[in-house]
């Protein structure tokens, strides 16, 4: 079995032709601000479209970001604000701390910040749904790389919270996730698993690994996956593209009835809360020029 060193020199081979920039985007009339949920301390990012007004259900979309020093959460949020403002539906990119995809984790290491993580993302959900108008059944998760950790955890234990997951290209520890319990509503949750074509091979692997987990469980029938060109890209214009297949048909695009209408210049956007601005210099450092390397941890295996 390759060490985590070969897994992060074969990152950089492969990463050297396929990468995954950040494609900048347009100004947009809404800017991305951060918040802090009150009961666990932890910070999140969001992006409200300009269109939103709080007298009709939203759809919202929560996605978790890769390892540190690749990617942040204001990262993630900032990645989908021209799809958001565009498609018509919230973001929100929660802080996380098991979102290691680089170096190898203790297993007992991992498995406490996922719990702290879950803990996290349902409360911030909560707190997001208590200040906006948020339709719960348009709500996805997804996660991008390493952030395909807390993706499953969380997914797979809350089915009912969310309407959808997607995994981009994503990281897992399967012995971890053969801990979870599937009920009912597990089985039904609908889920795309998609990787690059180009991606190193340990990614495409565990994609694969998860699919066919997920195939072995009884009446799992909604979970398909997707090898699209390119190599450890983000691509959330197609994440989005899959999320419409599972959306309320009044939140998809395509059919001609979202989103709404921009508002008058003078009418200012209704949120239910007040938001907290990031200021300039509570911002976290920028990160190093990204890496091309992808996520490549030492997997583990099952005793």
């Amino acid at each position: 079995m390759m060490t985590w060193i070969r897994y992060a020199i074969l990152g950089v081979m492969v990463g050297a032709t396929a990468g995954c920039p950040q494609v900048p985007h347009a100004a947009l009339p809404s800017k991305v601000f951060k918040r802090t949920e009150a009961s666990t301390g932890r910070s999140y990012w969001m992006y409200v479209p300009s269109t939103y007004r709080a007298g009709r259900p939203w759809p919202l979309l929560v996605t978790l970001h890769r390892t540190y020093g690749y990617d942040w959460a204001v990262e993630q949020a900032k990645e989908w604000d021209s799809v958001a403002e565009k498609s018509g539906f919230i973001v929100v990119a929660p802080a996380l701390d098991s979102v290691q995809g680089i170096l190898p984790v203790p297993r007992e290491t991992r498995r406490a910040q996922l719990a702290a993580d879950d803990q996290a993302i349902l409360a911030i959900l909560d707190e997001v749904c208590s200040a906006y108008t948020i339709d719960p059944k348009a709500v996805l998760l997804t996660g991008f790389s390493a952030g395909g950790f807390p993706l499953w955890n969380t997914g797979l234990r809350h089915p009912e919270r969310f309407c959808m997951l997607i995994s981009r290209n994503c990281n897992l520890d399967m012995s971890l996730i053969r801990e979870i319990p599937f009920t009912d509503a597990t089985r039904k949750l609908p889920a795309k698993i998609y990787w690059g074509k180009d991606d190193v091979k340990l990614i495409k692997d565990e994609g694969w690994e998860m699919l066919e987990f997920m195939r072995r469980q009884r009446q799992c029938y909604q979970v398909t996956y997707k090898k699209i060109a390119g190599g450890h890209f983000r691509n959330p214009e197609r994440a989005y593209e899959f999320w419409q297949e599972h959306l309320p048909e009044q939140y998809r695009t395509k059919k001609g009835h979202w989103p709404p209408s921009p508002l008058s210049p003078s009418v200012a956007p209704a949120t239910a809360a007040p938001v907290e601005s990031e200021s300039p210099a509570s911002q976290p450092a920028a990160p190093a020029p990204e890496s091309p390397m992808p996520e490549s941890p030492m997997p583990e295996r099952a005793e």
